[in-house]
């Protein structure tokens, strides 16, 4: 597929294969951007931890529907003005570091969560009685804490990370590029739902809750490193 399309030509923007370089360019980064979005408590439920792992912990923990509710709601509260603080803190300071800032801030509540589960004796969460868990309200009050420090961090990087993105690209074909970031975020949360699932099962992987907590944590700090290597193409509108 890549010959053809890289001899394709279109009248208006020229021989394809600059741009479609550009493009493939953009997808991975869009991958590794994603994958900096982890433990997630917030509650826009995109990827990482507010996905399989937070929904079976938060029951587990005894909490209501109303009280599971009433912190989403919260956390939507704070993350909401934080990711328009975000784009105006990365328009004065610069996108690489209110991204990487930002993105390693937030993964210290998920990382410092999964270690109080871990002292508690949290391995895996408990099974109902009757369906119904034990209320802990200790840990729920911790719970609370890291999903709403978790908020204001993953609200200031989103809205710095999708304008981090819309730097880098063909301002021709920026939405063909913006199209392939939501695809890709599509991606992750597919294969985030898959292995948070695998990890969980005690059929297959039978990862404890701090062992899944941490390998979220490293394999997103890791991709933080590609942030000072990508800088936007300089690019000739015509008038």
């Amino acid at each position: 597929m890549g010959p053809l399309v890289d001899n394709l030509h279109l009248r208006r923007f020229g021989a394809r294969k600059q741009w479609i370089v550009a493009a493939q360019i953009g997808m991975l980064l869009t991958l590794c951007m994603a994958l900096l979005r982890m433990p997630q408590f917030a509650p826009d439920g995109v990827i990482g931890l507010g996905m399989v792992v937070s929904t079976i912990i938060g029951r587990s923990l005894g909490m209501t529907d109303g009280d599971i509710v009433t912190l989403n709601l919260v956390c939507t509260a704070i993350w909401v003005p934080c990711c328009l603080a975000g784009g105006w803190l990365s328009d004065r300071f610069g996108r690489r570091l209110t991204l990487g800032l930002f993105a390693g801030i937030s993964v210290l509540p998920g990382l410092w969560m999964g270690w109080q589960l871990k002292q508690a004796g949290w391995d895996h969460p408990p099974e109902a009685v009757d369906g119904v868990w034990p209320r802990e309200d200790a840990l729920i009050r911790l719970w609370w804490i890291a999903a709403m420090i978790y908020s204001v961090f993953n609200g200031l990087m989103y809205s710095v990370k999708t304008a981090f993105f819309m730097d880098i690209v063909n301002p021709k074909i920026a939405g063909t590029h913006f199209t392939a970031l939501m695809a890709m975020n599509n991606l992750v949360i597919t294969y985030t739902a898959i292995w948070q699932g695998s990890a969980l099962s005690t059929n297959t992987w039978a990862w404890t809750l701090w062992e899944i907590f941490l390998f979220d944590t490293l394999f997103g700090l890791a991709f933080l490193a590609v942030i000072p290597f990508v800088k936007p193409k300089q690019i000739h509108l015509e008038s």
